[in-house]
This record gives C-alpha cells, structure tokens and sequence, in this order.
C-alpha cells in the first residue's frame, strides 16, 4: 500500500476552515490580546490566524515558542493591500520562526510583517531560513515600518529580492525607532536602494526622520543603483553605532555601508569589499551630501570612476573619520579617502592609508577637490613620491608617536586612540565610539 503525505500547508488550511472565526473566547492558543495578557502564539495555526485577521492587527501578542513552517507559504501581518498595518506588539521572547516562503508579486510592503504603522512593536523575534520575494518595500523581517513605529532586539536571517526598497531587515522606514537587531541574509534588488539591513531610510520630504542605532549587517548585498552594505539610501534618519560587513556588488553608486546618504551617519563601520560596475563607488558610502563622523572602511573598492578608499563623491561634511582599503578607478576620480569633492564640502581630521589607481585625477588624498571644499589635518599614507603632497605622511608617521607635523588638532583624549602596542588596527589610529 502507498502512504501519501499531505503538506503542511494544506493540512493548516483545512483546519482553519473547521475552527471558528472571531468573537470566540481564546481565538490563539491562550491569553486575551491585552498588554498584561497578550495573546499567545504558540503553532503555525495560531500564527496562520493571525495573519489572516486584520481586526487582531492592534492587539498584544507573544510568541511561546519556535515555529518551524516547514517550508509553507505565509501572508505578510500588517498589509497595504488590506488598508491596515500591524499597530500591536509583538514579542517574540526571543523565539526563531523559520523554514517560511513570503511572495507578494507586484505588490508593495513584503515581509514577516508587511506594513508597521504607528505605535506597532516588533521585539525579541528572530526570522531565519525564509525567502520573501516582491517589487517595493521588501524586507526579511518588515516590508514598511512607519511613522511611530519601533524594532527592537530583532534578527532576520532571509534571502531577500525584490525591485525597489529591499532590505535584509526591513525595506524602508519613515519616522521609525529601530534598534539592536541585525540581518545575515542574502539581498539582491533590481532597480534602486538595496542594503544588507534596510533598503531605503526616509523619502517623504517632512516624514524622513527616524533613528536606527546599534544594528549590524553581515550578508552579501547585490543590487543596481544606490546599494550599500548596511543600507541602500538615507534620504532622512539618522544612523549611529551600526555596522556592515558583506561583500557588496553593483552598478551605480555603490558603498561598503551606504550607498547614497543625504543625513547623518555617526560612528559606523564597513569592512566589506566594494564591486561597482559603473561609476560612484566608496569603502563605506557612494555619495553623501549629508553628515559623516567618527566612521571608517576597511574594505577594498573597484568601479568604473569615482571611486574611493571612504567616498565615491561627497558634497556634505566627513569629519573623524578614515578608510585602510585600496581604491581602484577603472577610467578617473579616484583618491585613498575620496574621489571627488565638490562644492561646500569638507573633510577634517581624517586618514587613509590605502594604494590608488586610476587615470585623469587619481591619486592621493582625493582625486580631485571642488572650488570651495575645504580639508583640514587630513593625511593619506604616501606610497608613490611623484604623487606626494602636503597632507602624503609616511607609515612611520601616521603609526608612530605624534608629531608636529601629524594629527594636528585631533582629540586624543576623547574621540581617537593611538593603537601604540599595534594590537587594534595594525598601528595606526582607531575611534574609540566604534570599540
């Protein structure tokens, strides 16, 4: 006789259609959705019931243990195309759900979570071995998290794709808290604003604040334009204490940890290597017209030009900051901490160390500076004679005791270290913010 094995899908779909809908007294598997008895979500049918019931959307939940999905195909909670985002709380008491399938097709906000409105919480969740699929806003854990909204304490261990906004953690956020969570996840986007952690930060002029801080990235990132390791596009937030370090690979604008950024960024970090088939490529950002302090890169660069051991192009400010990775440009611009710098930028205060090459306006410091971008105590470790400056230093100078010559106005007391036992990073300086 043959045994058939019918899927677990299947099996969940059948029995939703026998268990009673709403107003029943325990719809889940206890609690009443309050925050002092949230509802408890402890099987893929209570997980399947929730994403089928908008009217829960704002309720307390928690999850009493792992859910393995056996491969199954879930709905994202919180959802535009329902006109109702998840405005509850989520406490995933630090259970994994995993072996789940997320595809939307051509529509927005594709995720565990689809769209996180304002006063929604995720916490305490981890997302792993999932694959989710869709166009715009698409995230391993969160496909939009809006304005009010908080992440914390959340991982997301998804393969991720999408066309516009795809992110390892979430797609994008607008207005949203997002703290000590991270993403391993491989993410690959089509079109614009791909990151290892968030796809695009802001983007709607007076709602583009928000704060994400304390969250790393570790996956490979592959995208087309505006990719970075940690995150594809800030347009609005501001970013501290976070981390990148996958290998990242694209086609415009391309950065270890950004790839174009418009706001703040502090006391952040890349390491992985930057591959960009076209022009704008940098250790650690792309393009920055915004703020950058107390950041570095260590990975290596390659693109087509403007390409950057730090920065592609910067037309903001970059202060304390440095880059040890080598820059290769494969036609012009290319410098050991930035490509170009235009109009109103500055760099104060920062150091690379990194080889360059390159054609036209490659070599030193920066491959070529604007009319009216300033660089103050900015040193680059001079590795060719004929492209020496006044701010090339030799190895012994920028690792060795400080000179009269060397690190002028720098703080040692409170921002930098001198690595003088060459046990943190190699000799030279290091940030104490990012220890």
């Amino acid at each position: 006789m043959m045994n058939y094995r019918i899927p677990l899908f299947v099996l969940l779909g059948l029995t939703l259609c026998l268990l009673p809908i709403h107003g029943e007294d325990n719809p889940y598997s206890g609690g009443e959705g309050t925050e002092e008895n949230p509802y408890q979500i402890s099987t893929a049918e209570d997980w399947f019931r929730l994403s089928g019931t908008p009217g829960h959307w704002s309720q307390h939940f928690a999850l009493e243990g792992d859910i393995d999905f056996e491969n199954a195909a879930l709905h994202p909670i919180g959802s535009d195309q329902q006109g109702k985002a998840f405005t509850g709380t989520f406490d995933g008491k630090k259970h994994t759900v995993r072996n789940g399938q997320i595809t939307v097709g051509d529509k927005s906000s594709a995720g565990l979570f689809g769209t996180l409105g304002k006063g929604g919480v995720l916490k305490n969740i981890s997302v792993e071995s999932f694959t989710v699929t869709g166009k715009m806003n698409v995230g391993g854990l969160v496909g939009f998290a809006g304005n009010g909204s908080t992440i914390d304490a959340c991982s997301s261990a998804a393969d991720v794709s999408g066309l516009q906004n795809v992110g390892g953690l979430a797609g994008r956020q607008e207005m949203a808290t997002i703290k000590n969570s991270s993403a391993s996840g491989k993410v690959t986007g089509s079109s614009i604003a791909t990151g290892g952690f968030l796809g695009l930060s802001g983007g709607s002029g007076w709602a583009s604040g928000g704060t994400i801080s304390r969250c790393r990235a570790t996956g490979a990132v592959t995208g087309a334009q505006v990719v970075g390791g940690f995150v594809g596009s800030v347009q609005g937030g501001t970013i501290s204490h976070c981390s990148a370090s996958g290998t990242v690979t694209g086609k415009r604008t391309v950065g270890g940890f950004a790839g174009g950024s418009d706001d703040t960024l502090t006391s952040c970090f890349a390491t992985g290597a930057v591959k960009n088939e076209g022009p704008i490529s940098g250790g650690f950002v792309g393009s920055s017209s915004g703020t950058i302090s107390e950041c570095y890169s260590t990975g290596n660069v390659s693109g087509n030009a403007d390409t950057g051991g730090l920065a592609g192009k910067i037309s903001g400010r970059v202060f304390n900051c440095y880059a040890l990775g080598n820059a290769e440009s494969a036609v012009n611009y290319s410098g050991a901490l930035a490509a170009r710098m235009l109009e109103q930028s500055a760099l104060e205060n920062c150091y690379a160390v990194g080889t360059v090459k390159g054609k036209a306006f490659s070599g030193g410091l920066v491959g070529k500076k604007s009319e009216g971008s300033t660089i103050q105590n900015c040193y680059w470790q001079q590795s060719d004679a004929d492209k020496a400056d006044e701010s090339a230093r030799s190895k012994e100078a920028l690792t060795g005791p400080q000179d009269e010559n060397t690190f002028q106005g720098w703080d040692f007391e409170k921002t930098w270290s001198a690595d003088e036992d060459q046990s943190v990073n190699k000799g030279y300086p290091y940030l104490k913010s990012t220890r």
